[in-house]
């Protein structure tokens, strides 16, 4: 009876409620961004300082993209990791999964073992160091990248083939692989709940950190607490109070469960104007992490020197438009998915290519599946960190992403097969950039690529007909990137 009343009073908590309005309302913005306005969606991306601080790093490039992260940083200084309580999208997917797991399985036990917490910030560290050896690897464990990309790529594609009406379908390369990384994220939760927050999330070890300045915290009345019935520690979902009632400021992210669910009213937050004693260093750890940071720096110099040992374009793929050159470009893409999904002809598909770590899951443009629209700059505006340029129209329409070429052992009028005029007559370009001429000896007019006019968008190679390799291809070394 006393347990069921408890469970009604942590409903009725207006903290609580106020709390779960906020999670909703940020999840629901979430989706409809990431849905109906993928420009605007690029805020959640840029609010983490997780990713906007190590792309900035390794791209050696600070500009006014920062201002997000920097906003959460400032914020979590003073109240506390509460991003990861009322804001974060996937912190909210991930307790709607623990309220699942809760009616499954409702006397589960937990797995969560006190030393896994510090794996989070050996991760962060981890990011930190590539980044500062120029490689940007946060997007790997980023819970708004993993869970962006399965709304975007993932729930999305899938809600439009169930309602055509809501826009047209879309596939991407690499999509069993975005489904996988959202997946462990979520059922992750089956061990205990917030398991990604509390062990591994390096995003909110990084808001952790930034809050241990925070002059919000939490205290317990003594004379109020019964003391040995343990329900605060049992309803924290990130572990942060202790058997003894205490609890590590770092670790909590402020979802005030515990506040309604003592029996004696004891607990309450508040900014604290007392001095808190200093604690003595955890040296081993410190260390630890300083060792690992300079080894992996180390590390991570090596191996950027063997994947992209020029910071050239060297590269056979065709970026999107503008795009930084790839030694930039690389460490500032943040894989968010985010161009995939405004591109629209589905040519923008990910770099699937494993030998080239650093280019992994970067976007690349594929032709036979969809060329760059002339008259599109969508993927430039949905971009968080400028690793693709928000370009203008009438400067995108002049941004060569390489320069189509003519196979003459394949085309069809070139070879004698028949008249064939379709990369012609797909060329956006006005002139257009591909022309006609005549040669002794031919019997159909032969189309031949105007080199100064021509920006490479792909539509001549996604229209020809010649199979399986197209007789018209683009070549990206020739590229216009910054």
């Amino acid at each position: 009876m006393n347990s069921g009343k408890k469970q009604r009073s942590l409903k009725r908590g207006p903290w609580v409620k106020v709390r779960r309005a906020s999670q909703a309302v940020f999840l629901l913005l979430f989706l409809a961004l990431l849905w109906f306005l993928p420009p605007l969606a690029r805020i959640f991306f840029a609010s983490s300082p997780h990713l906007s601080i190590p792309a900035a790093v390794a791209g050696r490039s600070f500009t006014a993209a920062l201002v997000p992260a920097v906003f959460i940083i400032i914020t979590s200084a003073i109240l506390g990791r509460y991003f990861c309580g009322w804001i974060c999208p996937a912190g909210t997917m991930i307790d709607i999964a623990g309220a699942v797991r809760k009616k499954l399985i409702p006397s589960g036990r937990e797995f969560s073992p006190v030393r896994l917490k510090y794996l989070k910030y050996v991760l962060l560290a981890s990011a930190l160091a590539f980044a500062a050896a120029g490689i940007q690897a946060a997007w790997m464990l980023d819970p708004i990248t993993v869970s962006g990309r399965f709304v975007s790529l993932i729930l999305i594609p899938q809600a439009r083939i169930l309602f055509p009406a809501s826009g047209s379908a879309a596939r991407y390369a690499g999509s069993s692989w975005f489904l996988l990384s959202f997946a462990v994220l979520i059922l992750l939760t089956l061990f205990s709940r917030r398991f990604w927050c509390r062990s591994l999330c390096p995003l909110g070890g990084f808001l952790a950190l930034a809050s241990k300045l925070s002059p919000l915290k939490r205290r317990v009345d003594r004379g109020l607490c019964p003391g040995s019935c343990s329900h605060c520690t049992k309803v924290c979902r990130t572990g942060a109070i202790n058997n003894d009632i205490s609890y590590e400021k770092i670790e909590c992210i402020l979802c005030m469960d515990c506040i309604y669910m003592c029996p004696g009213r004891s607990t309450v937050f508040s900014f604290s104007k007392k001095k808190r004693k200093n604690k003595k260093p955890d040296s081993s750890r410190r260390n630890f992490l300083i060792a690992a940071a300079l080894g992996l720096s180390a590390a991570a110099a090596g191996w950027k020197n063997k994947v992209n040992p020029s910071g050239k374009n060297k590269g056979k793929e065709i970026r999107p438009p503008g795009a930084l050159k790839d030694s930039v470009f690389f460490a500032m893409c943040l894989r968010c998915g985010n161009c995939f999904s405004a591109c629209p002809t589905n040519g923008l598909q990910a770099d699937m290519n494993i030998s080239s770590p650093a280019s992994l899951w970067t976007p690349r443009l594929v032709p036979e599946i969809g060329e760059c629209r002339y008259g599109c700059n969508r993927c430039g505006r949905v971009c968080p960190t400028g690793a693709i340029p928000s370009l203008t129209i009438g400067v995108k329409q002049n941004t060569r992403l390489g320069t189509a070429s003519i196979d003459t052992s394949k085309c069809l009028p070139w070879t004698g097969r028949g008249q064939c005029l379709a990369c012609r007559r797909s060329c956006p370009v006005p002139g257009p950039a591909i022309g006609l001429q005549r040669k002794e000896g031919h019997r159909f007019d032969l189309p031949a690529v105007i080199m100064d006019l021509c920006i490479g968008c792909g539509a001549c190679q996604n229209v020809c007909p010649v199979r399986p390799d197209r007789a018209i291809k683009v070549d990206p070394s020739t590229a216009r990137r910054t």
